[in-house]
């Protein structure tokens, strides 16, 4: 593989870097590094690399990172499509980017940048003290088409929805603990379909949502009291099968938040905004933690269905 020259694209310039590690960077199975650069002010935005370039496997590696100055996820964006564009002029077949599950900026920036996501891998990375972790594989083929990875489950807009009353947000790994004693209320318990909810499987489902989001495979959210910003429940969307437009809904709501109407609201939040973004959703099952309102919430969500099937046909 060639050493690069200045690279330029979607307003940024590219640097080659010469060194590494006290070696040159472009030796067989060594790095291709890059500083990323305004155009106009020459101001240092941040770096993009290819790196674990196994002579004559056609694959490579690619990472980046942004200077406060980069402003936005734009940078990082533009950074990854034009190393990709100059990696795939010079003979590569495939480039990976391994992300953590909880990182949805890093994962959506590889997403724009026309990379697909392939799965977990585990023990993938490792924490800063050492310890393993699984890891996110994103990839782009040289064929791949350069547009942005068609998503399933968008984004909430503005990261939240909310009715003035209640406001549902994505799962953090920051809700751990209010998850798993949501997961403890016996009645939660009760009606709750799947392996038990244990600090392990909290923490994990906690880690994994930006990551099972951004896949299309499920919209995990927290139900939030918006007066006071407390923690009231979850409402979900698993999409079983999202080329179908389909997906299961299920809710739970602790004690103390019960008889206001929250599960109500949640659910009216979640279900208007999947079948009002083009191409989400067709239907949704309905299955419910709790057994309060479930006739009106199902009548609720068929009546949505229709209305979805009807202005289809219109």
């Amino acid at each position: 593989m060639v050493s690069p020259p200045t690279l330029s694209g979607d307003g940024i310039v590219l640097q080659p870097r010469w060194f590494r590690a006290g070696r040159r960077s472009f030796e067989p199975g060594g790095a291709r590094t890059f500083t990323v650069h305004d155009p106009d002010t020459g101001s240092l935005l941040g770096g993009a690399s290819l790196d674990r370039l196994p002579p004559g496997r056609g694959r490579a590696e690619v990472g980046y990172w942004l200077s406060p100055e980069a402003g936005g996820p734009a940078v990082a964006i533009a950074a990854l499509r034009t190393v990709a564009v100059w990696a795939f002029d010079n003979g590569l077949d495939r480039l990976e980017l391994i992300a953590d599950q909880d990182d949805p900026g890093r994962l959506r920036a590889a997403l724009d940048a026309g990379f697909r996501p392939e799965g977990v891998r585990r023990a993938g990375r490792r924490r800063a003290k050492g310890a393993p972790k699984d890891a996110v594989v994103l990839a782009r083929l040289a064929d791949d088409p350069a547009e942005p990875a068609i998503r399933a489950l968008p984004d909430l807009p503005g990261e939240r929805l909310t009715d003035g009353v209640v406001e549902i947000r994505p799962l953090q790994p920051s809700d751990v603990d209010e998850y798993l004693a949501l997961h403890r209320v016996p009645d939660v318990q009760r009606y709750h379909l799947g392996e038990p909810v244990t600090r392990s499987v909290a923490g994990a489902r906690c880690q994994q949502a930006a990551y099972r989001w951004v896949a299309g495979e499920a919209a995990r959210c927290v139900i939030v009291e918006a007066a006071t910003g407390a923690f009231a429940g979850e409402v979900q969307l698993l999409c079983r099968e999202p080329a179908a437009g389909a997906a299961v809904l299920g809710f739970a709501v602790r004690p103390e938040f019960r008889g206001k109407g929250f599960a109500a609201r949640a659910v009216s939040l979640l279900v208007d905004w999947a079948f009002t973004v083009d191409d989400v959703l067709e239907s949704v099952a309905l299955v419910v933690a709790l057994a309060v309102g479930v006739v009106a919430l199902v009548s609720y969500v068929r009546q949505k269905w229709s209305d979805r099937r009807a202005a289809r046909r219109a």
